[in-house]
């Protein structure tokens, strides 16, 4: 799925934006429908892949929904962070090292309201989650 996502540099512009809007919903299903103790959630969250997904850039321009559509994904990301996995979605030798997060608030001030609303809530997802007394007790 992720080289659907990065690598369509080949196509037209219209096969890439439905590709990429496909890929993204296919990711939606699969983080809303596996659970956490499940192989395939770990086949999920290895090798930075969902940071390489929260990273790819898309052109938003193609498509009107694809922006909500990637921010939908990036904030099922944040609600899946945990004390056990967020060492999984930071990367300190990368330009971006917490990728789910600096994307995202790039389009804190966006037009859209509901893109502004992911964003939001996004961020305080996260910063629930690094608040949280137990997760820095370990």
């Amino acid at each position: 799925l992720k080289d659907l996502l990065v690598d369509r540099h080949s196509l037209r512009s219209e096969a890439r934006t439905r590709i990429a809007a496909q890929v993204l919903q296919t990711i939606h299903i699969l983080l809303a429908a596996t659970p956490p103790d499940s192989t395939l959630f770990c086949n999920l969250m290895a090798g930075f892949y969902l940071n390489d997904v929260a990273s790819t850039r898309l052109d938003f321009r193609d498509n009107v929904d694809l922006l909500p559509l990637w921010m939908t994904v990036v904030k099922d990301i944040a609600v899946m962070l945990s004390k056990d996995n967020l060492m999984l979605f930071f990367d300190p030798t990368s330009a971006s090292p917490f990728p789910i997060f600096t994307e995202a608030v790039k389009y804190y001030h966006h037009p859209v309201a509901q893109v502004r609303t992911h964003v939001q809530a996004t961020s305080l997802e996260i910063f629930l989650k690094l608040r949280d007394e137990e997760f820095w007790n370990e």
